[in-house]
């Protein structure tokens, strides 16, 4: 489609973790550029499926919220290598209340144990960085604010290794549906692996709440 387009032409801008793609139409009118775009626009949303999260203006906290919103549902979350940058992210939009329950960032063992209740057997036998105790801080927000849908991640941002390589993160959903953790090995410095960990957690409850979840 890249190198077949030239009305509408296609381009591609990445950051942050997602890939914008920019159709661009020459037309006379609003809606003859409209017009050429539509079936292009089809054709990208067939072919990238579940990929695709939204259009013009939408944000992917955005499209969380909306979702939680349609369906009554409220969510909370959990947050260690990302210190909160998920809350940040909801909460960034006007009348996130409305879905938003709250979060806790629990950055040590022992604050995972007494906040979110994760089981000391738990950190001794898997670690903090592991799909277990992700999952248990998942189901402990899910339990403190009386969430509906609740998101953890948990990781070693860098340089210095936290049980495993520097990138290495696990984020947990847990939602109606059912609860799920993944493993993730992400690039770059420190502050690159805290906004990607960011980008593929709030992804990764929008795959479960369409039901779709993610494949590992």
């Amino acid at each position: 489609l890249f190198d077949a387009g030239t009305n509408p032409t296609l381009a591609f801008l990445a950051s942050g973790g997602e890939i914008k793609l920019r159709l661009t139409a020459r037309a006379p009118t609003g809606p003859e550029a409209a017009a050429l775009i539509a079936p292009v626009e089809s054709e990208i949303r067939e072919r990238l499926g579940t990929l695709v999260f939204g259009a013009g203006d939408d944000t992917i906290e955005r499209v969380v919220l909306q979702l939680c919103s349609r369906a009554g549902l409220t969510i909370a979350t959990a947050e260690s290598v990302t210190g909160g940058l998920i809350a940040a992210s909801l909460t960034s939009v006007p009348g996130s209340s409305e879905a938003f329950a709250g979060g806790v960032v629990a950055y040590s063992g022992g604050a995972k144990v007494d906040l979110l209740g994760v089981a000391r057997r738990t950190l001794e036998e898997h670690g903090q960085v592991s799909a277990e105790t992700a999952l248990e801080m998942a189901r402990g927000a899910a339990g403190r604010f009386g969430a509906d849908v609740a998101v953890s991640v948990t990781g070693s941002a860098g340089p210095d290794e936290l049980e495993h390589p520097a990138g290495t993160v696990v984020l947990a959903v847990v939602a109606p549906g059912g609860e799920k953790a993944r493993l993730l090995r992400l690039p770059g410095d420190r502050e690159r692996v805290r906004t990607f960990a960011t980008t593929a957690a709030l992804h990764a409850v929008r795959l479960a709440l369409d039901g779709v979840w993610w494949k590992d």
